[in-house]
């Protein structure tokens, strides 16, 4: 088991599979929440992680809200927060909102060691696909 550890936060079951399956390669487990009515209970049982997945748009939460949620929670200050999204025209306005890093799907699996650990050691990525 590794020990270090990414949470997932996508509606969509198949891209948070596939991130969670690049992961696994790069030898770092990962939880996904796919309903954002199970955030809450899922942060408050889950180990702090070395960086978080986020969707920025979901049905019923959208996630700038949920990463203005996340930066004001002591639990993951200094966490990196990735927006991972289709949506590559929302890469000015995750930038504004706050976000670490910005990385457009489908992810990209022969470049994406490299931005996760560029990512995990402080640099900041910001590629739309």
């Amino acid at each position: 088991m590794s020990n270090q550890f990414a949470l997932i936060i996508d509606y969509d079951g198949e891209s948070a599979s596939v991130l969670a399956e690049m992961l696994s390669w790069q030898g770092i487990d990962s939880t996904p929440i796919f309903d954002p009515r199970f955030l809450d209970r899922t942060l408050a049982e889950i180990i702090r992680p070395e960086v978080i997945f986020l969707e920025l748009h979901m049905p019923l939460l959208d996630g700038y809200l949920i990463c203005g949620r996340l930066q004001r929670d002591s639990r993951f200050q200094g966490v990196p927060i990735v927006a991972y999204t289709y949506d590559y025209e929302s890469m000015d306005a995750a930038y504004q909102a706050g976000f670490y890093s910005f990385l457009g799907k489908p992810l990209d699996s022969e470049h994406f060691p490299h931005q996760l650990a560029s990512i995990l050691n402080g640099e900041g990525i910001w590629h739309n696909g």
